[in-house]
């Protein structure tokens, strides 16, 4: 660094070194001239020789002078200086390589500061991060919950409107099947009335009877059979329909006998008796499959009575 900041004073030396030596080279010159006039006699003309000096061109190199950069001070010091090294330069490149230093070590000092601050904030919330990802999820837990124990309870509440629903269809059916139970009881009775002979007008009153709740019969057997709750409650309905439509067959068989023509024998009509009694037999006992159809399951054993209280005996 030395080297570079003296080598143009050194050029300037050997320059005017060279001057130096050709203006003695003239001045010797001129004194021999003169000492050799004078020995020759002083009256005589002196002729001075003439001399060309020739000054060689001294070319001065262009010198780069490098910048220098003084280490940043470490935040934590307190009361110390920056001292500028000391260069050996000439007063031009001393002035202009102060401002270079300064300009530099400031800007350098200001930008540290803000990078550790965010490297800080970034690790923070990595940390939150990890530590929110950790926790369980509560809000969808809670949003799960709710949504099972609401459909539970839908569940539940369809399963009980059904049931309501069923236990009032099948009460209005079995309501229905003991009607035409009874209706079918009435409609026997009056069959087996018409078998005894009596006079006209009796007669003929019992048989418009038997007509119209036959037709009455026949109708709540239908309803009763598209509204069965189970497969014994349509083949109690099926079979009472069955003995119904041939009983009626039998009626009108005996009834057409009785008229004529021809007038009827004792033994047809013993006859046609027997076969409307044994019809009206099996429709009976397709009631007592309707009526079993019909009645309410009987509660448990002790489910209405009171604790401590006596059962009762059966009959003997």
């Amino acid at each position: 660094m030395a080297k570079a900041h003296t080598s143009p004073a050194r050029w300037g030396r050997v320059r005017w070194r060279g001057l130096a030596v050709v203006v003695t080279l003239v001045m010797s010159t001129a004194a021999m001239a003169a000492c050799s006039s004078g020995e020759n006699g002083l009256g005589g003309d002196v002729t001075l020789p003439s001399v060309s000096i020739t000054v060689p061109s001294v070319t001065v190199p262009s010198v780069t002078v490098p910048s220098v950069t003084v280490p940043s001070i470490p935040s934590g010091s307190t009361g110390s200086s920056v001292e500028s090294a000391e260069t050996t330069s000439p007063p031009g490149p001393s002035t202009t390589l102060a401002p270079t230093t300064e300009s530099t070590t400031t800007p350098t000092q200001t930008t540290l500061a803000p990078t550790t601050t965010t490297s800080a904030a970034t690790t923070t919330t990595e940390a939150d991060e990890s530590s929110s990802a950790d926790d369980p999820p509560w809000v969808l837990i809670a949003l799960v919950a709710v949504i099972l124990a609401g459909g539970v309870l839908a569940a539940m509440l369809v399963t009980r409107r059904r049931h309501r629903e069923q236990s009032a269809a099948l009460a209005s059916w079995q309501s229905r099947g003991m009607a035409a139970v009874t209706a079918g009881t009435t409609l026997a009775s009056v069959a087996e009335a018409v078998l005894d002979p009596t006079d006209a007008e009796t007669e003929a009153r019992r048989w418009d009877e038997l007509a119209q709740r036959t037709a009455v019969l026949v109708e709540t057997q239908r309803q009763l059979a598209t509204d069965a709750p189970d497969a014994a409650s349509v083949n109690a309905v099926a079979e009472t329909q069955r003995s119904t439509a041939v009983l009626g067959q039998a009626l009108d068989a005996h009834r057409a006998l009785r008229i004529g023509p021809p007038p009827p024998t004792g033994d047809q009509l013993d006859a046609s008796r027997a076969l409307v009694r044994q019809r009206i037999v099996e429709f009976e006992r397709a009631q007592a499959a309707l009526r079993v159809a019909s009645t309410p399951p009987a509660p448990p054993a002790g489910a209405g009575g009171t604790g401590g209280g006596t059962a009762a005996s059966p009959p003997a």
